[in-house]
């Protein structure tokens, strides 16, 4: 009964409970109690949060909601000050880290990253005079992770650090272990380009692949992360690099597997994006700025073509783009195009009827 109190923010029924002796403990696949209470932004929920930890809510209870977290959507995996945090949830924030007194050194470093990776800088300055230098102590090469803010929005200080020669060889190079955001991908996602340039100008490789299968290009991340962004960061990597003598941007953004660019549109699953007027428009300016659109049939390491994917992620609008800019609809050692559609329909046609046959009507006791 507190877990749906605390759920709906009825913070009165929530005090009643507690009054009565009611447990805030929580088993670990079990979602905590806090993770609810920080969705409520409020002056009244840093008392309730002080009685649920009193009541035996674990401030290091992990919830692996996400498989991996996307700072974009909204969705994280960790400990409920992690959630606070992407909810930007100041009272709960207070409430928590006057609280935690033992934290592990790697849930501090992932509140930091999380609210350096969403420009919140009043968290920051809350984390900052919590943790450092009363019980934690940054590693050097970890701090260097907070200059992704310069690159992204504190344009001043990361101009000055190298113009008097500070070494941030490892803001500018290195990549995050945790959100795998590097500042070249950051200034650019945002749409700083003049930060992107400087960065390239010392030493920031446009093509560094990090994250998931083996990696990906910064162009590639950002397409798939984001598949309706802006036409004008594509035209910035694609045209403005160039012409700036920094050469072009890598047409294969998924080296493991041998994906191009057009795997990002392939295999966006969610309706959100592909409705929007922009992913349409950014496929076929990619299309057209290829210099021999013969490359579209090539194979993956998967034996499958960007159609394939396309075909098996039920992408009708890519799939159509594709076969107009001459992608062979036989192409591909592994599943043909038309079979993957069928594959793809008939799968969802079983979940369907399952679903379907197994609906409980009314209330569940």
């Amino acid at each position: 009964m507190l877990l749906e109190h605390c759920q709906r923010g009825n913070f009165p029924q929530c005090h009643e409970l507690l009054d009565a002796g009611a447990t805030a403990l929580s088993k670990l696949e079990n979602i905590s109690a806090l993770k609810y209470l920080v969705m409520y932004d409020n002056a009244n929920v840093s008392r309730v949060i002080d009685r649920v930890i009193n009541a035996g809510a674990q401030l290091d209870h992990w919830m692996d909601i996400a498989v991996d977290d996307d700072l974009i959507l909204g969705t994280s995996s960790g400990v409920p000050l992690q959630w606070a945090i992407m909810h930007r949830n100041v009272p709960a924030i207070h409430a928590m880290t006057a609280r935690d007194t033992r934290s592990q050194e790697a849930n501090i470093e992932k509140a930091f990253l999380i609210a350096t990776t969403l420009h919140f800088y009043e968290i920051l300055d809350i984390l900052r005079n919590w943790a450092i230098g009363k019980y934690y102590t940054p590693l050097a090469d970890w701090i260097s992770s907070l200059f992704v803010v310069a690159a992204a929005h504190l344009e001043y200080y990361l101009p000055r650090l190298l113009r008097h020669g500070n070494d941030v060889h490892k803001a500018v190079i290195g990549d995050s272990k945790s959100a795998q955001w590097t500042p070249f991908v950051r200034a650019v996602q945002g749409g700083l380009y003049h930060i992107a340039s400087m960065l390239l100008l010392h030493g920031a490789n446009k093509d560094a692949t990090f994250g998931w299968l083996g990696g990906t290009t910064p162009l590639f991340h950002i397409l798939h992360a984001w598949p309706d962004v802006p036409t004008s960061r594509v035209r910035y990597m694609l045209e403005e690099l160039p012409r700036q003598g920094f050469g072009h941007a890598s047409f294969i953004g998924w080296p493991t597997a041998k994906g191009n660019l057009l795997y990002c549109f392939s295999m966006a699953v969610r309706s959100h994006y592909r409705n929007s007027y922009k992913f349409g428009e950014t496929m076929k300016y990619i299309i057209s700025s290829m210099g021999d659109t013969t490359c579209i049939n090539e194979l993956d390491c998967m034996g499958c073509t960007a159609l394939n994917m396309a075909a098996c992620s039920d992408n009708l609008e890519v799939v159509r783009g594709l076969i107009e800019a001459g992608a062979d609809v036989n192409m591909g050692l592994g599943i043909a195009p038309l079979d993957a559609a069928k594959q793809w329909r008939d799968e969802w046609e079983r979940k369907e009827r399952m679903a379907t046959e197994n609906r409980v009507t009314g209330e569940r006791r």
